[in-house]
């Protein structure tokens, strides 16, 4: 009798800053489509634990945003790249663009109105804000707003900025699209432990 050698696939975990739809999930998705593996997505609330994750063991792998070409170097990415070990396994560039949403189709006034987003999504639309009227606030991440938005644990009448797959995945509504001040990219770092 011959024995067949069967290919055994390792189910691989990807940790990825923010909640679903972020671009870090993104780029976490290309990473996989990329390298063929069989995987599942983790979000992170924070960069801190992504590098957690990622460098936890075999079969874990970390995505987090590396640097953006309109806002410069993710500083909290930079922080713990220094302090600590990981092996660097591809570099994912994510083309940007922002958009403004509300909860409500009804909100179209944005005049001394709130905004959430990630700093970084905040300084890319900085003119359109300005322009608006808009009040800027610093948020965990893009998605984390959007997502608190849709459950209304945001002030009435805020908005959030973030791009077009992540109004559709929390139903939120396009007030102003293409708000991004000049075209950018980010570039997200996808890594490993060492060891």
């Amino acid at each position: 009798m011959v024995m067949m050698n069967t290919p055994t696939h390792t189910l691989q975990k990807v940790a990825f800053f923010g909640h679903p739809g972020s671009f870090t999930e993104q780029a976490a998705l290309q990473f996989v489509q990329l390298s063929g593996l069989e995987s599942i997505t983790l979000p992170c609330h924070s960069i801190k634990e992504v590098f957690e994750i990622g460098r936890s063991g075999k079969g874990f792998f970390g995505v987090v945003p590396l640097q953006n070409t309109l806002s410069g170097d993710v500083a909290e990415t930079a922080h713990h790249l220094k302090t600590t070990g990981v092996n660097e396994v591809r570099k994912i560039q994510v083309g940007i663009i922002q958009n403004l949403f509300a909860n409500s189709i009804k909100s179209n006034s944005t005049e001394g109105h709130n905004v959430y987003s990630h700093p970084h999504a905040l300084a890319q639309c900085r003119n359109f804000i300005a322009k608006a009227g808009l009040i800027p606030h610093s948020y965990f991440s893009t998605s984390t707003a959007a997502r608190d938005l849709s459950q209304n644990m945001l002030p009435p009448g805020s908005f959030v900025i973030g791009h077009d797959g992540l109004g559709k995945k929390y139903q939120l509504h396009p007030v102003h699209k293409n708000i991004t001040d000049t075209p950018c990219a980010t570039t997200f770092l996808v890594f490993k432990g060492k060891g």
